[in-house]
C-alpha cells in the first residue's frame, strides 16, 4: 500500500538498514506519483537516502497474480501498510488484512 506516511517510513528504514538495501514498494497508484513524492520527502527533510535502493511496482492490492510475481521470499521484513485510496478506514483495513493474509498464504505454498 501507499499512504502519506511513506516519506516518514522510509527515511526510518534508511537509518536502520545497511547499504543496498533493496525497498521494493508494491502500490496501485502511479509509480510516477510515488517517486515524485519520495523525492519531496527527502527535500522536506533536508535528507538523501543512503542506504535504501527503492523499486517500485503497481498492481492491485487485491490482485494475487500480482503479489505471486514479488519476490517475497527474498524479504527479510514485509510490511504492509494501508493505502490512502482506500475510501474508508474499514476499506482500508479489509484491504490490508487480506494482503497479509495472501502474502502468507503465497509464502507457505513457496516453502
Amino acid at each position: 500500500g501507499w499512504n502519506e506516511s511513506m516519506g516518514a517510513v522510509l527515511l526510518e528504514i534508511d537509518i536502520i538498514v545497511g547499504p543496498g538495501s533493496r525497498v521494493l514498494i508494491f502500490s496501485p497508484r502511479d509509480v510516477e506519483e510515488r517517486m515524485a513524492f519520495v523525492e519531496a520527502a527527502q527535500k522536506r527533510r533536508r535528507y538523501s537516502f543512503r542506504n535504501i535502493v527503492i523499486e517500485h511496482r503497481a498492481g492491485s492490492l487485491g490482485a494475487r497474480f500480482k503479489l505471486e510475481d514479488l519476490p517475497l521470499e527474498k524479504a527479510t521484513k514485509i510490511l504492509i501498510l494501508p493505502d490512502s485510496m482506500a475510501t474508508t478506514a474499514n476499506q482500508a483495513d479489509g484491504q490490508t488484512t487480506a494482503v497479509i493474509m495472501q502474502v502468507l498464504d503465497i509464502l507457505g505454498e513457496r516453502q
